[in-house]
């Protein structure tokens, strides 16, 4: 009796645990839709960046590369 009971409350968490992923994923699919449309010149093609976030991509790693520089160079003098 108390091993079925133990399978049976394994069971129910097991099938907890896929519907909360199932979940997760639809909320997780959602947050892209979200930034996808918040970057703009969203296209119907699913494979696609929108432009602006891949802009957006280039200034930040730009922006980082700068700011190493600036900081490497500063440690040596």
């Amino acid at each position: 009796m108390h091993n079925e009971f133990k399978e049976c409350v394994a069971s129910i968490l097991e099938s907890m645990d896929r519907e909360h992923e199932d979940e997760i994923k639809e909320l997780e699919d959602n947050l892209d839709a979200l930034s996808d449309i918040i970057a703009g010149d969203i296209s119907s093609e699913p494979d696609n960046v929108p432009r602006k976030k891949i802009e957006l991509s280039r200034s930040l790693s730009f922006d980082s590369e700068s700011d190493n520089k600036s900081c490497s160079t500063g440690r040596g003098q």
